[in-house]
């Protein structure tokens, strides 16, 4: 009996999800697309990471691949410590007062560092599940890293001036290994137009490398189980979680003598078919109700997937 419980408890172990996460997610599909990219100051470092999760549908004559979530991270790294940050609470706080007090679905759409500053420009969707409404936000914050706090600026993302970041972070060259497509089986590979990784692993490392001389480090992001017992990804441990809050007062930016700033808030995004846009101070003339609101929930990461392409 002994000879059949020590391989089996060793099994599971293997199985398991790791006990110690900073942060999971038990997603609904075994495919992922994994899009990772480090933005360094030369001393610290914002690294953008998007994990979007397929499940494969099939019909009469043919298979293809379905999009069931798209997770969107931004992780602040300051030479030894990863901190994975939320802006829940400061989108809560930034809201208008007629939008729904709840948020869904945060994308970073931009990141930059000007003049000893971050800048992130965010995009939020918040919704009512009982009113069955909802509105998309978008926000250019300066992140202030000491103090995990944001303000918003009073300049749009266009205004800011984009600088070309550095390939180091204290003396160490990054090396980021790209986008890929992570499945178990190899006949999934041609699913996504990304480069493939075939792996069957439970705990399959996205990570970047920091390289000195023969030195080298992984600094792990979080790991994905590519296997059909566990579906999901999740950050380790030693990731700590930081509630991003709003700083006291609004921020002027002064970010070169070719962009002018203005005192007016950002707009917040109506649908295409219109073409004005709301301050914060306008009440809303069209807000998106009953199926109409589930549909475009669905319908946002691909569509904004498709804007930053």
């Amino acid at each position: 009996m002994s000879r059949l419980v020590i391989p089996l408890v060793i099994a599971l172990l293997f199985l398991a999800t790791p006990v110690l996460a900073t942060y999971s997610v038990h997603s609904g599909g075994f495919l992922y697309e994994v899009h990772s990219s480090v933005f360094s100051n030369g001393t610290s470092a914002l690294i953008h990471a998007e994990v979007d999760n397929y499940g494969i549908t099939c019909g009469m004559d043919s298979c293809w691949a379905e999009v069931y979530d798209v997770y969107d991270y931004l992780l602040f790294f300051d030479g030894s410590q990863l901190y994975l940050l939320n802006f829940t609470p400061a989108l809560l706080h930034d809201l208008p007062h007629y939008a729904p007090k709840n948020v869904s679905g945060v994308y970073f759409m931009g990141i930059t560092y000007v003049n000893d500053s971050w800048y992130v420009n965010v995009h939020a969707f918040a919704y009512s599940a009982e009113a069955q409404s909802g509105m998309n936000v978008d926000y250019v914050y300066r992140l202030k890293t000491k103090k995990f706090c944001v303000e918003r600026v009073n300049a749009s993302w266009s205004q800011l001036e984009k600088r070309v970041f550095k390939n180091e972070i204290n003396g160490w060259r990054i090396k980021v290994p790209g986008n890929f497509f992570l499945v178990a089986k190899a006949g999934d590979a041609n699913l996504s137009p990304l480069r493939p990784a075939i792996v069957n692993w439970t705990q399959f490392p996205v990570y970047f490398t920091l390289r000195k001389s023969n030195l080298t480090k992984n600094i792990t992001l979080f790991y994905i189980n590519t296997t059909s017992t566990i579906n999901g990804f999740w950050f380790p441990d030693d990731v700590k979680i930081v509630n991003v809050k709003t700083c006291r007062k609004m921020a002027d930016v002064s970010t070169s003598p070719a962009v002018e700033t203005n005192s007016t808030t950002l707009p917040v995004k109506t649908s295409p078919s219109k073409a004005g846009t709301q301050t914060k101070d306008e009440e809303p003339k069209n807000r998106i109700c009953g199926p109409g609101m589930i549909i475009l929930v669905a319908a946002i990461p691909a569509l904004l997937r498709r804007r930053r392409r």
